[in-house]
């Protein structure tokens, strides 16, 4: 109890100077004075990093930047303070006299500091790589040696810390950790990201961290072949992101998870995952999203054998991507109510021709939007239902077409079971032609239906 004031004194202490801060920058854009704009604001940004407040930091070292480019570029102010400085007849150095590309320098290094401290690794490094070139030249070992201080900084967040070792590391946060997991896991070293992501687990104080941390956690295990593993960390971060108000990191999260469940066979869990995530997107006013997550989940329903819901939900995408609109996502919806009138209710003559009107429209739309695997994928399913309604030629003529788009795809994806699928029908086909009385084998003219995502990555 006794200890409550003490904890809160820094923080008013803290708050109040950089209340001063902004005022005493105020008075000096009232006076005008571009040495003491600039020493001001670097005042400010300083005051909000010591405060805690790193992104208003950074967003106050941008401003201040983004002013001494302004003053450098009208030459006035190195004009005016060298000639004061080397001018026996002028006035002696002032205050104001300051060295505008020093303080840039100084801006760039306190702002690198702040981005490591959030966790923005890239921004920093970059940050770090500009300030370099004006470090040069004896006076200025201290800056240097500042700079090389927050690169190690940056390398030590690479490494786990255990929190009982007595580490010599410097206090990183767990922020700073999760992004150099997040960095190590796009570099390829999966070991590496997992074991840091661990330590950013043990060393988070919020669930938002947390959620991150598992995230990253979770990739790191399944990319190093572990999937087993990674799904019930994939779970615990999309409990996490929904607890800690990230609703959108959260639906962006469920599609994979959710088709991983899927694989495994907890269908059920996978469904409440993707009816979970199509509310966070709702929550989040992500529309975009929510429409690509009803088109999973209808995707999904059908693969469980659960039309009539999957046909909801695919209906209910269309309206959204209608609303929107979004020629592309209105398009995967349309699909997936093709694929299911194909599938399940292609017996009915009617059914099967509005199946056959919708898979010609997703695939023009589809090549106008340049997705020209998805066309591939409408000619695929066609010519399965064509093959189904005894309709040989013209099934014949879809999975020509189908083939050829598949075999001249730039940066294909894995086809390999799509051209394999192609060329069985086909030679099938030659064989039905030359013999027409014998009836097709029950293996032919199968749909993919909704596990055939024809290299949809975003599943």
């Amino acid at each position: 109890m006794g200890g409550e004031p003490e904890d809160q004194e820094p923080d008013d202490a803290r708050a109040a100077q950089v209340t001063a801060a902004r005022d005493h920058l105020e008075a000096a854009r009232q006076d005008g004075s571009i040495g003491s704009i600039a020493r001001a604001q670097a005042v400010l940004a300083a005051a909000y990093a010591l405060a805690g407040q790193h992104e208003d930091s950074v967003s106050e070292y941008d401003a201040l930047l983004d002013y001494l480019s302004i003053a450098n570029a009208e030459g006035s102010q190195e004009h005016q303070r060298w000639t004061r400085i080397m001018s026996p007849s002028a006035p002696r150095p002032g205050p104001d006299d300051i060295d505008l590309n020093l303080l840039a320098t100084v801006a760039v290094i306190h702002k690198a500091e702040s981005l490591i401290l959030l966790g923005r690794r890239e921004q920093a490094r970059a940050a770090l790589d500009l300030a370099e070139q004006g470090c040069r030249g004896l006076t200025k070992r201290g800056i240097r040696r500042h700079v090389r201080a927050l690169r190690q900084r940056l390398e030590d967040a690479r490494q786990p810390v255990a929190a009982d070792t007595g580490s010599s590391q410097p206090d990183l946060t767990a922020e700073e950790q999760v992004a150099a997991a997040d960095d190590l896991l796009g570099e390829g070293r999966h070991d590496e990201a997992a074991l840091v992501a661990l330590s950013a687990i043990a060393r988070s104080d919020g669930v938002s961290t947390r959620a991150r941390a598992r995230h990253v956690l979770g990739m790191a295990l399944e990319e190093a072949g572990r999937t087993a593993d990674a799904i019930p960390v994939l779970d615990a971060a999309f409990d996490d992101y929904l607890t800690s108000g990230q609703p959108q990191q959260a639906a962006e999260l469920a599609g994979s998870l959710a088709w991983k469940l899927t694989d495994i066979g907890r269908r059920e869990g996978a469904v409440a995952t993707m009816r979970k995530a199509v509310q966070a997107a709702r929550a989040a006013a992500d529309e975009r999203l929510r429409a690509r997550l009803l088109v999973d989940l209808g995707s999904m329903l059908d693969n469980h054998g659960e039309q009539d819901p999957a046909m909801r939900s695919f209906d209910d995408a269309l309206s959204v991507a209608e609303g929107l609109p979004d020629a592309e996502l209105a398009a995967n919806a349309r699909h997936g109510v093709a694929v299911l009138l194909a599938n399940h209710r292609g017996a009915d003559p009617e059914q099967a021709v509005e199946a056959l009107s919708l898979l010609d429209r997703c695939r023009a739309e589809y090549l106008q939007a340049g997705i020209e695997d998805r066309a591939a994928g409408c000619d695929h399913e066609a010519a399965a239902l064509l093959g189904r309604l005894g309709s040989f030629e013209a099934a014949r003529a879809r999975y020509v077409r189908a083939l050829d788009t598949y075999q001249h795809l730039p940066n294909q994806p894995d086809l390999s079971d799509e051209k394999d699928d192609c060329h069985r029908n086909l030679a099938a086909l030659r064989h039905l032609s030359e013999a027409p009385d014998i009836s097709p084998a029950q293996e032919l003219f199968l749909s993919g239906g909704h596990s055939m995502r024809h290299g949809d990555a975003a599943t």
